[in-house]
């Protein structure tokens, strides 16, 4: 704490009222002299404690309860318990709101329950409250107080099975052109995180599981893997893994351990499933994790192979898969722009040319491709798990993972209207839509500045890491169909073990 030091030359009399000494030091300093006048003394009293609101407390806590009234040992998520606290005397109306409760998951701190004022209820000599639980945990304590949060007060939580575990798989950071399948480029960086983004997105949308991350590292820089990593385990709770091949893949998902190399493990029987989702590139009959040149021959290759290695006992009997890969429910692989083909129908003789050749005229139709989806990567990675799998026929589009086309041309004519000079229009893509916001003299709508700041606070939570744009919060547009191949449905097919 600091000083309190008063300076006066006069103090006006009849004043009311006190100096708490919550300092060090309080300092009375006058050029002639100091008067105290009191109608009972003057008391130089010993420093005391700030008073709390209440001197009540809990002396125990009991639960939980079911709707019965029964105390459990073990807790299901999503079903609601009774918590038993008892005070040390008779609390007020007052008093009874002011009750608090924490809850510490696993290794982590203590974390006041807010929103709990109105709820309490005074039974006979105990206050009783009623909590539902949907965040899953490995050990967990409940906490009630008024003063501050312990043990004395406490009872331990332990959930009735051990919970369903939920799995993301992120692809490697490799880019291959959409126009020249044997050259790579390097895309820009509101694309070169653009799995991990779609990943951190589906955790902060579903902050009640805890998800457990298999990233694979080839492609990304230390900085960047750092970054995925601190925003799944530090804002989401989640576990984080990197992994360097399929195979580790395979031995997470089978036991739990990247490193064990079995069937299946005493823990993955007591711990299944729940959940699997891969966000990376695609190919028909493969999930292209590491994704080469034509199709993907790197360790990361998750095909037909790979997946006869899975495990099905692994996963709960409701588990559900989803591949945000491109074409992963196509089994054809002749199909790759469009499902529709031309060929030649009729052949009409019309002799022979003065060099030899015969001529002849041709007459061609068009004709629907079989899709093959049965003998898609998603079929066959349902009948091996029995796990009900979600895929694309098309291609899965990225692309508006951190922005769409229209913001980015906002967020650029605006950036060019306030002097920087780095950005030039670009009409190309953007056309003549923003271009009245170039001309100084017109003054912004009251939608176009808060779009404006909407957005500039949308872009201070981005960060550069290595050359890539990151934002902790995730991606913020989902991840959607492409428009090819053209004649396939852009939804998201179902695949159910055959």
């Amino acid at each position: 704490m600091g000083k309190i030091t008063i300076l006066a030359n006069n103090f006006s009399d009849n004043a009311s009222g006190s100096i708490r000494d919550d300092a060090a030091e309080i300092v009375n300093q006058s050029s002639n002299k100091i008067v105290q006048n009191g109608e009972k003394g003057v008391n130089y009293d010993k420093n005391t404690d700030r008073k709390p609101p209440t001197d009540i407390r809990i002396k125990k806590l009991e639960g939980p309860f079911d709707d019965k009234g029964k105390l459990v040992e073990k807790i299901n998520l999503g079903t609601s318990y009774v918590f038993k606290a008892t005070p040390s005397r008779k609390p007020t109306k007052t008093e009874l709101t002011l009750l608090k409760w924490a809850v510490k998951l696993d290794e982590n701190s203590k974390e006041i329950i807010l929103g709990t004022a109105s709820l309490h209820k005074l039974e006979g000599e105990k206050i009783i409250i009623s909590f539902k639980f949907n965040q899953s945990f490995k050990k967990a304590k409940m906490y009630a107080f008024y003063q501050k949060a312990d043990d004395s007060a406490s009872v331990d939580l332990q959930l009735a099975a051990k919970p369903l575990q939920h799995i993301i798989v992120i692809g490697t950071q490799n880019h291959r052109s959409d126009g020249m399948p044997v050259l790579f480029k390097d895309v820009g960086p509101g694309s070169k995180m653009m799995f991990a983004l779609q990943a951190i997105r589906r955790i902060k949308m579903n902050k009640d599981i805890r998800f457990s991350v298999l990233m694979c590292k080839d492609g990304y820089k230390p900085k960047q893997l750092k970054a995925v990593k601190d925003a799944v385990i530090n804002l989401y709770r989640g576990e984080f893994y990197e992994v360097e091949s399929a195979q580790e893949i395979i031995n997470y998902i089978n036991t739990g351990d990247k490193t064990k190399k079995d069937k299946i493990s005493t823990e993955r029987k007591n711990y299944k499933v729940r959940q699997l989702l891969f966000y990376g590139h695609g190919l028909v009959g493969q999930i292209a994790l590491g994704m080469g040149l034509y199709n993907d021959t790197s360790d990361y290759s998750f095909g037909e192979e790979e997946v006869l290695k899975l495990n099905k006992d692994a996963f709960d009997r409701d588990s559900h898969i989803y591949s945000f890969a491109c074409r992963t429910g196509l089994g054809n692989p002749d199909i790759d722009e469009s499902v529709y083909k031309k060929q030649l129908s009729k052949s009409t003789p019309l002799g022979v040319s003065t060099t030899g050749i015969p001529i002849s005229h041709d007459e061609f139709e068009t004709v629907q491709m079989p899709l093959y989806s049965a003998q898609s990567i998603a079929q066959k990675i349902s009948n091996q798990t029995k796990a009900i799998v979600y895929a694309y026929l098309r291609r899965s589009d990225y692309e508006e993972t951190l922005f769409t086309k229209d913001e980015l041309c906002f967020s650029d004519y605006m950036k060019i209207r306030e002097g920087d000079k780095n950005i030039k229009p670009n009409k190309v893509r953007c056309g003549d839509i923003y271009a009245h916001l170039l001309n100084a003299k017109y003054k912004l709508t009251a939608e176009e500045t808060k779009r404006w700041n909407d957005w500039k606070d949308i872009e201070s939570n981005m960060e550069k890491v290595d050359g890539a744009l990151f934002d902790p919060d995730g991606a913020r547009h989902n991840v959607k169909a492409a428009p090819s191949p053209d004649g396939v449905p852009p939804e998201m097919q179902t695949f159910k073990p055959m």
